[in-house]
């Protein structure tokens, strides 16, 4: 799967709230089905190349994906970049952090 692709397709979509729900349920259902390189690509995607305003839920399933993939560094990289978005960090971003330290 390209990323150049992925995101070039999701470059066509409109910015609106009903986007961004499926984008996020669509997510959701991927990390159901340990899918985390879609959840990768989408996330990326939407904390790094799109106009939407994120939330810690896209950091908290970028963050799990990534350390499902033992990318501890990447993992570590996008807590860093949720905090300096100024989210606030939930308690299920930091299970996910105990989850992949354990």
């Amino acid at each position: 799967m390209d990323p150049n692709n992925v995101w070039a397709a999701l470059d066509t979509l409109p910015v609106t709230h009903e986007t961004w729900d499926d984008l996020i349920n669509v997510a959701v259902e991927l990390r159901l089905n340990k899918q985390w390189d879609p959840i990768a690509l989408i996330c990326q995607w939407i904390l790094y190349k799109s106009s939407f305003q994120t939330d810690v839920m896209c950091y908290n399933l970028l963050i799990d994906a990534y350390g499902q993939k033992y990318l501890y560094k990447k993992a570590e990289e996008t807590y860093v970049d949720l905090l300096q978005a100024r989210c606030i960090p939930t308690e299920d971003t930091y299970s996910i952090q105990a989850s992949e330290i354990i």
